[in-house]
This record gives C-alpha cells, sequence and structure tokens, in this order.
C-alpha cells in the first residue's frame, strides 16, 4: 500500500512534533493565564510603603491636575521628579480607565490613607507587568533553548518559580521592582533578537526598551554607559558599522530618555531623571564608616535567618537579639527605638543605625539639603576609596538575597541563581555563546552600581530575580546538553 511506502519514520514524527508544540503551546497560554488569576486574588485594600504612595499620588496628580508630583492631591500641587515617570503613567492610563466604570474613584485628595477601593484598583496595574513578564519569559526561554517542545516545556516551571518567589510578593505593592523586572526581560528579549537578525529597526527598538527600563530604575543611566557598548559589540557588523549601531542605540535611548531629562532641565535646573540619588549616595558614606568588627558582623547581620541561626550565628557568637539598642550590631538596625528618641530630642549624635544616620541624623545636623548630600557623600567617598571599595563586598552578600529566603531550599535557589548570573559573563568567554552575555550583562551592571553606590537593601536586586532564574536554566540546559543528544536539549547558538 502506498500510505505505507510514505509512512517513513520522519514523516510521522514531524507531525507529531508539531501537534506536541500545538499542545504545550496552549498549555502554557492556559497556565499563564492560571498564574495571573492566582495573583489577582492575592491583592487587597492593605496600606503600601512610602515609596509605593508615592507613586500612587503621582499617578493621581497626573490624571486629576495634569502635574506629575508625589506631592498631596490638591488643586495646587506644585511639580515634582520624586520618582521615575514610566511606571506612574501607566498607573494614571489605568486608574483613568478604571474610573470609566467606577466616578467615585478618584475623589481622593490630600495626603491622607488612601480608601481601600483606590488601593485595590491601584494595584491591579500590577497584573499588567506580571502578564508581561511571564509572557516575556517564555519567548525568551524559546528563543534560547531547542527544540520547541523542550523549551516550552522548561517555561512551565521557570514561570512557576518566578512567579512563586517573585510577582506574588510584588502585586500588593506600587514599588517599581515588578514593572523593571519586566522591562530587563524585555530589553534581554529584544537584544537577543538583534544579535539573530541584525536590522536597523531591532536596534533602535533595542534602544527604546532600554530607555524604558532606566526611566522605570535611574540607575540604569550609570550602567548604560559600560553596557550599550558591550552589547553592540556583539552584533556581526560591530566592527565595520560599531558608531553607528551606537548611534541607532542611542537613538532609540533618547527617544525615550531626553524629553523627561530636559522638562527636569527646565522645571527644576537638574539634568536627571528623578531626584533621590543624593539620600542614598550619603547612607551609602556612612556605611563605610565600618569598624572592622563591623565589617566582619555585617556578613552576619545581612545574611538570611537559616544563615544566621545554623551557621553564621553559632561560629561568630551572635544571634538576633544584637540587633537592639546597645548591643553589638545595633548599627545594623534601622528600626530602633533609641534612636526615634534621640532624634525627636535633637540628640543627633547619638543615633547609632548607620541607616537612620545618613538618612536624617547627618542632613539634619550638618544642616545638608537635597543638592549638598550628593556633594558631601562624594568627599567623604572619594577621601577614601579603597574603604568604599571594602565595604561593597558586605553589601554585595547583602543585595544577594533577593528571593526572600526563608527555608534552606530558598537559600540555596538564591544562591545557585546569583552565581549563575554572576558567572554568565565568564561562561561567554568559555564558550563563545552570545546568549550568555546579553542575558546577564544589564542584571549584573545593576547588582554592581549598587554594590558600590548604595547601602543595597535586597529589594534592589529584586528586578533581577527572573534574569537570575533564566541564567540558572540555561547553566542547567548546557549540562544537560553535554549527557543528552542535542535533538532532546540544547542551547541555541547566537
Amino acid at each position: 500500500m502506498k500510505w505505507l511506502d510514505d509512512a517513513s519514520p520522519k514523516v510521522l514524527i514531524m507531525p507529531m512534533k508539531k501537534r506536541l508544540n500545538l499542545i504545550l503551546i496552549f498549555s502554557i497560554i492556559s497556565f499563564i493565564a492560571y498564574c495571573a488569576h492566582l495573583d489577582f486574588q492575592i491583592i487587597d485594600p492593605s496600606g503600601i510603603g512610602d515609596d509605593a504612595s508615592q507613586n500612587l499620588r503621582t499617578g493621581l496628580n497626573l490624571l486629576k491636575h495634569g502635574v506629575y508630583s508625589e506631592k498631596g492631591v490638591t488643586n495646587d500641587v506644585i511639580a515634582g521628579f520624586r520618582r521615575e515617570p514610566i511606571p506612574n503613567f501607566i498607573l494614571a492610563f489605568q486608574l483613568k480607565y478604571a474610573s470609566l466604570f467606577d466616578a467615585d474613584l478618584l475623589n481622593y485628595s490630600g495626603k491622607d490613607e488612601f480608601p481601600s477601593e483606590l488601593l485595590l484598583v491601584a494595584k491591579q496595574v500590577n497584573l499588567i507587568y506580571a502578564l508581561g513578564l511571564m509572557i516575556s519569559l517564555w519567548v525568551l526561554t524559546l528563543m534560547l533553548v531547542a527544540p520547541a517542545w523542550m523549551a516550552n516545556t522548561i517555561s512551565f516551571p521557570l514561570i512557576a518559580l518566578v512567579n512563586e518567589q517573585f510577582i506574588a510578593g510584588e502585586m500588593n505593592t506600587l514599588d517599581t521592582e515588578l514593572p523593571a523586572a519586566f522591562f530587563m526581560v524585555l530589553l534581554a528579549l529584544i537584544s537577543l533578537v538583534m544579535v539573530k537578525n541584525l536590522s536597523l529597526g531591532w536596534i533602535l527598538l533595542s534602544g527604546i526598551s532600554f530607555g524604558l527600563l532606566v526611566m522605570t530604575k535611574q540607575s540604569g543611566a550609570y550602567v548604560a554607559v559600560i553596557c550599550i557598548p558591550i552589547i553592540l559589540t556583539l552584533l556581526p557588523s560591530a566592527r565595520t558599522k560599531f558608531f553607528m549601531n551606537l548611534f541607532l542605540f542611542s537613538l532609540g535611548f533618547a527617544v525615550v530618555v531626553s524629553p523627561w531629562v530636559i522638562r527636569n532641565r527646565i522645571e527644576f535646573g537638574r539634568s536627571v531623571i528623578s531626584r533621590g540619588g543624593g539620600d542614598v549616595l550619603l547612607i551609602r558614606s556612612v556605611f563605610n564608616q565600618m569598624s572592622p568588627l563591623q565589617f566582619r558582623n555585617a556578613f552576619y547581620s545581612f545574611s538570611p535567618k537559616p544563615i544566621r541561626d545554623d551557621v553564621l550565628g553559632p561560629i561568630m557568637g551572635l544571634e538576633s537579639q544584637d540587633h537592639s539598642c546597645g548591643k553589638i550590631l545595633d548599627v545594623f538596625n534601622r528600626k530602633l527605638l533609641c534612636d526615634s528618641q534621640a532624634l525627636d530630642e535633637g540628640r543627633y549624635q547619638d543615633v547609632r543605625s548607620f541607616y537612620i544616620r545618613g538618612k536624617r541624623a547627618e542632613p539634619l545636623s550638618m544642616n545638608l539639603s537635597n543638592s549638598l548630600r550628593k556633594r558631601e557623600a562624594l568627599s567623604r567617598i572619594l577621601a577614601n576609596p579603597l574603604q568604599h571599595l571594602i565595604i561593597s563586598f558586605p553589601l554585595a552578600w547583602r543585595g544577594i538575597w533577593a528571593v526572600r529566603p526563608e527555608g534552606w531550599g530558598d537559600v540555596i535557589l538564591n544562591i545557585l541563581s546569583f552565581l549563575a548570573l554572576l558567572a554568565s559573563p565568564l561562561l561567554y568567554f568559555l564558550e563563545k555563546r552570545k546568549s550568555w552575555l546579553i542575558v546577564s550583562i544589564v542584571p549584573i551592571g545593576y547588582f554592581l552600581f549598587y554594590a558600590l553606590f548604595s547601602h543595597f537593601i535586597p529589594r534592589y536586586s529584586q528586578p533581577l530575580v527572573p534574569l537570575a532564574f533564566i541564567c540558572l536554566m540555561m547553566v542547567v540546559v548546557d549540562m544537560a546538553s553535554k549527557m543528552l543528544p542535542p535533538s532532546v536539549v540544547r542551547l541555541r547558538d547566537y
């Protein structure tokens, strides 16, 4: 029979693979929708922190008064630039859309506690970022791993991990870590397409995506100075058209960033994206005052609970109670009652916490304005740059714990994923596979920047978590590809 003659293994296998991929695609779309549904159920009307409150007031002022300001929502509101703009513009659009179905939603003014209904609706903007992040991770995995059925299969645990360890914890806030993570993964995805399918449009789009990231986390403006040239050297035309590619990438970047910087220059006389860098840098300069003993103890204080209780505590003779007033670790506790009393009584020299000294005590005692804080911090850092560099090590240790490790399983996942991220440039040099560098260079840039120029609370490195998990996935796939046939699993070549 002719149909039996045509039914060779290859002819039969190909339709089976296509059907399998269609099933997997449908399944993963359903899985992403299910995860988004779970994330939606997490949202409640609970209060939000100071930074998130500033973002919500900014969105409301944009919507009600057409003024970008983090100050009170009033008719005479004064323009500001305390927070990065992209998340707040998106929040304003989301509130505008929601107000079409609830006319009373925007009946809020002042700086008082936000109504429960407003908080519930405002937090729903996180669903946009959650969906965008999960879809971007899926597409990025398809671009990194072959064959497609294996990439689709791997996407399930990857998305589940990112959702559980990162997205779910961001649904009840309006901080900018979730949108930053989305734009960071989007940048990696578009950069990978740019390297594979070189065209003027993709170079321009990569610059635009980097601009969106920087307008969400302004520290990226400093990271871009190093990362953009590195990314562009990976293009096939790097030797002959590097400066043309740099111009196009920079043009896309400038299209997003420049109008806002010009606005701030005209309004406030400062060519920046947002205000606040001076505060953080002054706090960082106070941490540089650690003694050798405090340097040693910082690794205990900045460790997650399992490591403190089971490893470092017994070895170093320390315990959590040592963070209380007058104890050996009180300089690492930003919530000391004795510090609050000292501030209330004007005894600024008695404040113990490094953070509170830099945030409040020293600016008050030295009468430092916002513009003078950065100048004072830089003068201290430049006076002893070696000490500044040394203190970056315990702060980097602090920043690495971004996965909210509560048990040893979380600790191991956190360590492995960030080790994979930080080792990716080395793997690029060993394997000459460009994807290692494209995926890791920007998050590593942010990590090093925060370690050098901030007090690096773990929240700062949370946007790095999805790409850290991607790097860990790539390491596992790379190891598996050395033991299994390429038809089963492998990293794609770039």
